[in-house]
Protein backbone atom coordinates (compact mmCIF):
# COMPACT_ATOMS: atom_id res chain seq x y z
CA UNK A 1 0.00 0.00 0.00
CA UNK A 2 0.88 3.43 -0.85
CA UNK A 3 2.69 5.24 2.11
CA UNK A 4 0.30 8.32 1.46
CA UNK A 5 -2.75 5.89 1.43
CA UNK A 6 -1.83 4.46 4.54
CA UNK A 7 -3.34 6.70 7.34
CA UNK A 8 -6.25 7.56 5.38
CA UNK A 9 -7.15 3.98 5.08
CA UNK A 10 -6.44 3.41 9.09
CA UNK A 11 -8.45 6.28 9.93
CA UNK A 12 -11.44 5.03 7.50
CA UNK A 13 -11.11 1.22 9.29
CA UNK A 14 -11.06 2.42 12.53
CA UNK A 15 -14.13 4.89 11.90
CA UNK A 16 -16.31 1.88 9.80
CA UNK A 17 -15.32 -0.19 12.69
CA UNK A 18 -16.69 2.69 15.45
CA UNK A 19 -20.37 2.58 12.98
CA UNK A 20 -20.66 -1.43 12.83
CA UNK A 21 -19.74 -1.58 16.68
CA UNK A 22 -22.23 1.43 17.55
CA UNK A 23 -24.80 -0.42 15.55
CA UNK A 24 -24.21 -3.72 16.80
CA UNK A 25 -24.08 -2.55 20.34
CA UNK A 26 -26.96 -1.01 20.60
CA UNK A 27 -29.42 -4.26 19.18
CA UNK A 28 -28.01 -6.01 22.00
CA UNK A 29 -27.79 -2.78 24.91
CA UNK A 30 -30.46 -4.66 26.96
CA UNK A 31 -28.41 -7.99 27.59
CA UNK A 32 -25.83 -7.29 30.64
CA UNK A 33 -22.05 -5.99 30.13
CA UNK A 34 -18.81 -7.14 31.39
CA UNK A 35 -15.24 -5.73 30.96
CA UNK A 36 -11.83 -7.36 31.36
CA UNK A 37 -8.72 -5.40 32.23
CA UNK A 38 -5.76 -7.65 31.52
CA UNK A 39 -2.44 -6.16 31.77
CA UNK A 40 0.52 -8.54 30.86
CA UNK A 41 4.80 -9.40 30.72
CA UNK A 42 6.22 -10.63 27.88
CA UNK A 43 9.69 -12.08 27.67
CA UNK A 44 11.95 -13.07 24.52
CA UNK A 45 14.04 -15.67 26.54
CA UNK A 46 15.19 -16.73 22.71
CA UNK A 47 13.87 -16.90 18.92
CA UNK A 48 12.13 -19.78 19.49
CA UNK A 49 10.84 -19.06 23.28
CA UNK A 50 8.90 -16.85 25.15
CA UNK A 51 7.42 -16.01 28.35
CA UNK A 52 4.03 -14.50 29.30
CA UNK A 53 2.61 -13.54 32.44
CA UNK A 54 -1.08 -11.17 32.71
CA UNK A 55 -3.29 -10.55 35.43
CA UNK A 56 -7.01 -10.17 35.12
CA UNK A 57 -10.04 -8.46 36.34
CA UNK A 58 -13.68 -8.21 35.26
CA UNK A 59 -15.45 -5.64 38.00
CA UNK A 60 -19.24 -6.72 36.40
CA UNK A 61 -18.51 -10.47 37.13
CA UNK A 62 -16.19 -9.94 40.37
CA UNK A 63 -13.48 -12.52 38.79
CA UNK A 64 -9.80 -12.19 38.93
CA UNK A 65 -7.36 -14.33 36.98
CA UNK A 66 -3.84 -14.91 36.90
CA UNK A 67 -2.24 -16.57 33.42
CA UNK A 68 1.17 -18.08 32.88
CA UNK A 69 2.26 -19.08 29.44
CA UNK A 70 5.16 -20.82 27.92
CA UNK A 71 5.23 -20.39 24.22
CA UNK A 72 8.07 -22.38 21.76
CA UNK A 73 7.80 -21.29 18.45
CA UNK A 74 9.61 -23.72 16.46
CA UNK A 75 8.32 -21.81 12.94
CA UNK A 76 7.73 -18.29 12.28
CA UNK A 77 3.77 -18.98 11.40
CA UNK A 78 3.16 -21.63 14.21
CA UNK A 79 3.06 -21.28 18.52
CA UNK A 80 3.29 -24.30 20.51
CA UNK A 81 2.13 -23.01 23.85
CA UNK A 82 1.93 -24.54 27.58
CA UNK A 83 -0.60 -22.64 29.93
CA UNK A 84 -1.81 -22.30 33.39
CA UNK A 85 -4.95 -20.38 34.26
CA UNK A 86 -5.99 -19.45 37.94
CA UNK A 87 -9.57 -17.68 38.41
CA UNK A 88 -10.96 -16.74 42.01
CA UNK A 89 -14.54 -16.19 42.06
CA UNK A 90 -15.09 -12.96 44.47
CA UNK A 91 -18.91 -12.77 44.33
CA UNK A 92 -18.63 -16.69 45.61
CA UNK A 93 -16.51 -19.68 47.12
CA UNK A 94 -15.07 -21.13 44.45
CA UNK A 95 -11.30 -21.36 42.74
CA UNK A 96 -10.12 -23.23 40.02
CA UNK A 97 -6.99 -24.11 38.29
CA UNK A 98 -6.86 -24.68 34.27
CA UNK A 99 -5.04 -25.65 31.57
CA UNK A 100 -4.90 -24.20 28.44
CA UNK A 101 -2.39 -26.13 26.14
CA UNK A 102 -2.59 -25.27 22.41
CA UNK A 103 -1.36 -24.05 19.16
CA UNK A 104 -1.39 -20.76 17.02
CA UNK A 105 -0.83 -20.90 13.35
CA UNK A 106 -0.25 -17.44 11.41
CA UNK A 107 -1.84 -17.80 7.24
CA UNK A 108 -1.02 -14.78 5.04
CA UNK A 109 -4.02 -14.02 2.97
CA UNK A 110 -3.01 -11.13 0.93
CA UNK A 111 -2.88 -8.27 2.68
CA UNK A 112 -4.46 -10.02 5.69
CA UNK A 113 -3.82 -12.54 8.30
CA UNK A 114 -5.74 -15.42 9.07
CA UNK A 115 -4.52 -16.75 12.67
CA UNK A 116 -6.32 -19.49 14.21
CA UNK A 117 -5.87 -20.42 17.90
CA UNK A 118 -6.81 -24.03 19.17
CA UNK A 119 -6.60 -24.57 22.74
CA UNK A 120 -7.44 -27.77 25.15
CA UNK A 121 -8.78 -26.16 28.31
CA UNK A 122 -9.14 -28.05 31.28
CA UNK A 123 -11.19 -26.19 34.46
CA UNK A 124 -10.74 -27.64 37.90
CA UNK A 125 -13.15 -26.65 40.11
CA UNK A 126 -13.49 -26.68 43.64
CA UNK A 127 -16.62 -26.54 44.40
CA UNK A 128 -17.85 -27.94 41.27
CA UNK A 129 -17.82 -30.55 38.42
CA UNK A 130 -14.83 -30.59 36.85
CA UNK A 131 -15.37 -28.99 32.72
CA UNK A 132 -13.61 -29.51 29.72
CA UNK A 133 -13.38 -27.38 26.45
CA UNK A 134 -12.07 -27.04 23.21
CA UNK A 135 -11.48 -23.06 22.53
CA UNK A 136 -11.05 -22.33 18.78
CA UNK A 137 -10.47 -18.55 18.01
CA UNK A 138 -9.77 -17.25 14.49
CA UNK A 139 -9.07 -13.72 13.40
CA UNK A 140 -9.16 -12.02 10.47
CA UNK A 141 -6.25 -9.49 10.82
CA UNK A 142 -5.40 -6.47 8.81
CA UNK A 143 -1.69 -4.92 9.34
CA UNK A 144 -1.37 -1.55 8.65
CA UNK A 145 2.16 0.16 8.28
CA UNK A 146 0.81 3.15 10.01
CA UNK A 147 3.06 5.30 12.75
CA UNK A 148 1.51 3.05 15.50
CA UNK A 149 1.06 -0.12 13.30
CA UNK A 150 -2.80 -0.55 13.58
CA UNK A 151 -4.20 -4.18 13.26
CA UNK A 152 -8.41 -3.73 12.99
CA UNK A 153 -9.59 -7.71 13.42
CA UNK A 154 -12.81 -9.44 13.61
CA UNK A 155 -12.90 -12.71 15.67
CA UNK A 156 -14.79 -15.97 16.13
CA UNK A 157 -14.37 -18.29 18.86
CA UNK A 158 -16.55 -21.31 19.64
CA UNK A 159 -15.90 -23.62 22.53
CA UNK A 160 -16.85 -27.19 22.07
CA UNK A 161 -17.51 -29.13 25.68
CA UNK A 162 -16.45 -31.85 26.01
CA UNK A 163 -18.44 -32.78 28.90
CA UNK A 164 -21.92 -32.45 26.71
CA UNK A 165 -20.68 -32.95 23.65
CA UNK A 166 -22.01 -29.74 22.11
CA UNK A 167 -21.22 -25.92 20.94
CA UNK A 168 -21.59 -24.60 24.52
CA UNK A 169 -20.10 -20.96 24.01
CA UNK A 170 -19.18 -18.76 21.35
CA UNK A 171 -18.10 -15.37 20.82
CA UNK A 172 -18.32 -12.75 17.53
CA UNK A 173 -16.83 -9.74 17.96
CA UNK A 174 -13.82 -7.67 16.43
CA UNK A 175 -11.00 -5.24 17.54
CA UNK A 176 -7.86 -3.33 17.44
CA UNK A 177 -4.21 -3.95 18.03
CA UNK A 178 -2.01 -1.27 18.42
CA UNK A 179 1.97 -1.35 18.83
CA UNK A 180 2.41 2.14 20.60
CA UNK A 181 6.38 1.28 20.57
CA UNK A 182 8.97 -1.38 20.76
CA UNK A 183 7.69 -2.18 24.41
CA UNK A 184 4.05 -1.64 24.88
CA UNK A 185 0.93 -3.33 22.78
CA UNK A 186 -2.80 -2.37 23.56
CA UNK A 187 -5.78 -4.98 21.80
CA UNK A 188 -8.95 -3.73 22.70
CA UNK A 189 -11.73 -5.84 21.29
CA UNK A 190 -16.28 -6.07 21.51
CA UNK A 191 -17.35 -9.87 21.48
CA UNK A 192 -20.88 -10.74 21.69
CA UNK A 193 -20.63 -13.97 24.07
CA UNK A 194 -23.99 -16.39 23.68
CA UNK A 195 -23.09 -19.55 26.15
CA UNK A 196 -25.61 -22.29 26.80
CA UNK A 197 -25.81 -22.08 30.17
CA UNK A 198 -25.11 -18.11 31.21
CA UNK A 199 -26.83 -16.61 28.26
CA UNK A 200 -25.25 -13.82 26.48
CA UNK A 201 -23.43 -11.35 27.08
CA UNK A 202 -21.38 -7.80 25.79
CA UNK A 203 -18.20 -8.61 26.37
CA UNK A 204 -15.52 -5.81 26.66
CA UNK A 205 -11.48 -6.35 26.77
CA UNK A 206 -8.98 -4.28 27.25
CA UNK A 207 -5.22 -5.72 26.88
CA UNK A 208 -1.82 -3.89 28.01
CA UNK A 209 1.09 -5.63 27.14
CA UNK A 210 4.99 -4.83 28.31
CA UNK A 211 7.81 -6.12 26.31
CA UNK A 212 10.20 -6.49 28.78
CA UNK A 213 14.13 -5.85 27.88
CA UNK A 214 15.71 -9.28 25.99
CA UNK A 215 19.59 -9.07 26.56
CA UNK A 216 21.01 -11.00 23.30
CA UNK A 217 23.28 -13.86 23.95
Amino acid sequence: MPAGFRLPVARLCVAVAGVCFLCTYDAYAEDPDACWLMPGLNYRFSEKRYGFLQAGWNPALRLGLVYGNFIIRPRPALDINIGSMYIDYLNREGREWTLMNGFTARIPAGPFVVENRGLVWNRFISNGNDLHFYRNRVRLMWPLKTTWHLTPYLVDEPSFSFNRGDIARNRLGGGFIVTINKRVVVDASYARQSDKVSGKLNLFFVMVTAQLPHQEH
